[in-house]
């Protein structure tokens, strides 16, 4: 299996070290625990970036990492429908960090697989570079990865109808969601927000092989 980490090209020789997971807490862990996030996809982990960023400006010189986990790496997988139901909202519920918390104190498996906020139907992978397995991972060397500028700050783009021109906002919010194309007199291209779809609640996760 292959993952991807997407971070700033300054941060690049600490990418693996968890110690940005130290200071500040995420969705899946409390300040203070060790743990590195990963994509399953190029995509995916620049979308998760893009979320993070301040909307009217896109730090440059950002890099990219290609992790290969064996197939003989453990990996633990949290399923969607064992997650209480609005897991995806921001911010996330704590249980949420309290399961990924739990699991790297008890460093279970290296790897621990998670549904994206993002992008429900992808997923998130968090490594414990605590864990013996860590050291199996193959981290490759680090290579550029440029952000197209249109993808953080909303642009001025026109529009035609009836031969007059109409404003419209280009940004971020429409590789999240669906663009309203149609057009009303001058007024804005509406967008609207991906929806994720509700889910069971409970907090369980099983195990599984790569």
């Amino acid at each position: 299996m292959r993952v991807w980490r997407i971070c700033k090209a300054a941060h690049a020789a600490a990418a693996f070290t968890g110690e940005g997971a130290l200071l500040y807490p995420g969705r899946w862990h409390h300040a203070g625990t060790i743990v590195v996030y990963c994509s399953e996809s190029r995509a995916l982990a620049a979308l998760e970036q893009l979320v993070h960023v301040h909307r009217n400006r896109l730090p440059p010189n950002f890099v990219c990492f290609e992790v290969v986990i064996p197939d003989e790496v453990s990996i633990t997988a949290v399923r969607v429908e064992a997650l209480p139901v609005e897991w995806h909202r921001q911010p996330g519920p704590p249980e949420l960090r309290e399961l990924g918390t739990r699991w790297a104190d008890a460093a279970e498996s290296a790897v621990l697989e998670v549904p994206s906020a993002v992008v429900p139907e992808e997923h998130n992978f968090l490594l414990n570079p605590r864990h013996p397995d860590f050291v199996r991972l193959a981290i490759r060397d680090p290579e550029p990865f440029p952000f197209d500028e249109r993808l953080a700050a909303p642009r001025t783009a026109e529009g035609r109808k009836g031969g007059r021109t109409a404003p419209y906002r280009v940004g971020i919010s429409e590789l999240l969601g669906e663009t309203d194309r149609s057009l009303a007199g001058d007024e804005s291209r509406r967008v609207t927000h991906l929806e994720a779809q509700g889910m069971a609640p409970a907090l369980r996760i099983s195990s599984r092989t790569s």
